[in-house]
């Protein structure tokens, strides 16, 4: 319920619109908007139908929000729509875009920010996504991939990785050498850093499950965890707090961001050769 009501909000910011310039479009009263803003009060369907119409939110924006608002009644939110993998990828491109941290602990696969066009491609087919729209996809995440290179207000991301994204190769060796070499590239970036927990530390914190970690401006942060088929956003200080402690104990454990990069170089190299 709380990002519902923060989407909105930040839909009315982005409209100019003041919450008495909404009560005079709405039909609202002020008090009902500012309840629904902050998740105090229900929303329905068609009062969140009015308030984006107000806003001028078309298109995958104002259809997400309002399967959100027909989701409230399950245990938590979740997305599964129908064309699940599009609406997903457009939803975390919005939360990616106005943070101002990013934390990505991944366990099994490279991030989605750093995959190159060659990886993304490769792990969809092998995912089973249907090969007319894995063009589509593979542009999405493109898309999402802009972010990092903004000129302004680009978001801090630190990429915690487990050795085992790189032991399961994902496509054939040059495409996997290439992937290794992209994320040294984007480790160069000044907000950008790349931390790899190498086998040889044994069990961790982190293999309990992948997460992204998302710091929003004015807001609680977001977790985002990601099914085969269904993604997660978990709000509130009290569980964005139990991530952050497992990133900080990652942090004890993976090598330093320097070590990290000399690793992906060493082993591109290997599987280069290969």
């Amino acid at each position: 319920m709380r990002s519902i009501g923060t989407q909105l909000k930040d839909f009315r910011d982005e409209a100019a619109l003041t919450i008495r310039d909404v009560e005079q479009r709405s039909g609202f009263s002020m008090a009902k908007i500012s309840r629904i803003e902050n998740a105090i009060r229900d929303i329905t369907v068609e009062d969140a139908a009015i308030l984006l119409g107000v806003y001028r939110v078309k298109g995958p924006a104002r259809e997400r929000v309002l399967e959100l608002v027909r989701n409230l009644g399950q245990p938590c939110w979740w997305e599964a729509p129908a064309d699940y993998f599009s609406q997903h990828a457009l939803t975390l491109k919005d939360c990616e875009g106005r943070a101002s941290m990013i934390v990505e602990s991944s366990m099994l696969r490279i991030p989605g920010l750093f995959q190159t066009p060659d990886y993304t491609r490769a792990l969809l087919l092998r995912e089973g996504v249907p090969a007319d729209r894995v063009r589509m996809l593979v542009e999405l995440r493109l898309a999402r991939q802009e972010v990092l290179h903004r000129p302004v207000g680009a978001p801090r991301f630190l990429a915690i990785l487990d050795e085992a994204v790189f032991a399961r190769q994902t496509g054939s060796p040059t495409v996997m050498a290439a992937q290794l070499r992209h994320i040294c590239h984007l480790a160069e970036l000044p907000h950008v850093e790349v931390r790899v927990i190498p086998f040889e530390k044994g069990q961790h914190a982190g293999t309990a499950g992948s997460y992204m970690l998302l710091d929003l401006p004015s807001r609680t942060p977001v977790v985002f965890i990601e099914f085969p088929r269904s993604s997660i956003f978990v709000h509130g200080e009290r569980e964005a707090g139990a991530f952050q402690e497992v990133t900080a104990t990652l942090g004890k454990v993976a090598l330093s961001s320097a070590d990290s990069v000399k690793f992906l170089r060493r082993l591109a190299d290997r599987i280069g050769q290969e």
